[in-house]
């Protein structure tokens, strides 16, 4: 189906993104890639439904905070 193989398609690029680009926490030289897959989720269903810069702005930095 190819809404299934989008949906993965974005969650992947979330997934990469939280992990390799983001890091709050510093641990993508050592630990495994699914540190952050917990927050992908939501993350995702804030771009999908068209919610704002500062909405997704704000689970970036609750996440944040919440990990340190």
């Amino acid at each position: 189906n190819q809404k299934r193989k989008k949906a993965v398609q974005i969650q992947e690029s979330i997934r990469r993104i939280l992990f390799e680009e983001w890091d709050p926490i510093g641990v993508n030289s050592f630990a495994t890639d699914d540190e952050y897959d917990f927050y992908v989720g939501g993350f995702k269903d804030l771009m999908v439904t068209g919610k704002n810069y500062s909405a997704r702005h704000n689970l970036l930095e609750n996440i944040w905070r919440a990990k340190s």
